[in-house]
């Protein structure tokens, strides 16, 4: 009984060990990850005033035939008005989702390639979102983060490495 107990615990700790390579050997950090970014990083706004900002994909080799991404925003800020999909999934990128939750301030997207996809795919534009400016938004440095981003590459599997930078509005 000892013996069988030592060789689970020794199947489990060199278990362990191989998880722990594959995580920490996979991609080798951020200089393999796909890169998301909201563009123009910061942008100069006024109370009422609308923007834009674009949500930019470097897939750094890989092939992207779809994606779910989740912004948080201010809601005591700004306004969520709308969606263009970008290039990046072909000129016509299907749009799975899109629902922006004004109370929390969070928008959530999906969109996806039509027909195959080729790795490796282009950096480009996936997006480009519209927000609104209150009326009644205090002045100062206010942020639209990148809180979420989930990426299917050319064989319909997660992309493990995912590197993102939020946009700053300036009022």
């Amino acid at each position: 009984m000892k013996r069988i107990v030592k060789i689970l615990l020794s199947g489990a700790i060199l278990g362990a060990l191989a998880a722990l390579v594959l995580v920490s050997g996979c991609g080798g950090g951020d200089d393999e990850a796909v890169i998301v970014t909201l563009s123009p990083s910061s942008i100069d706004a006024e109370a009422g005033g609308s923007f834009t900002v674009d949500v930019e994909v470097d897939p750094r080799g890989q092939g992207i035939s779809a994606t779910e991404v989740t912004i948080n925003f201010d809601p005591q800020v700004f306004a969520y008005e709308g969606m263009s999909a970008g290039g990046l999934l072909g000129m016509s990128a299907l749009v799975g989702a899109e629902s922006a939750d004004e109370e929390i301030g969070q928008l959530i997207f999906a969109l996806a390639r039509r027909g195959e996809t080729s790795a490796p795919t282009d950096a480009g534009t996936l997006a480009t979102l519209t927000f609104r400016v209150l009326d009644s938004a205090p002045a100062g440095e206010h942020g639209l983060t990148v809180y979420r981003v989930g990426l299917a590459d050319e064989t319909q599997q997660d992309v493990p490495l995912i590197a993102s930078s939020p946009a700053l509005v300036n009022l």
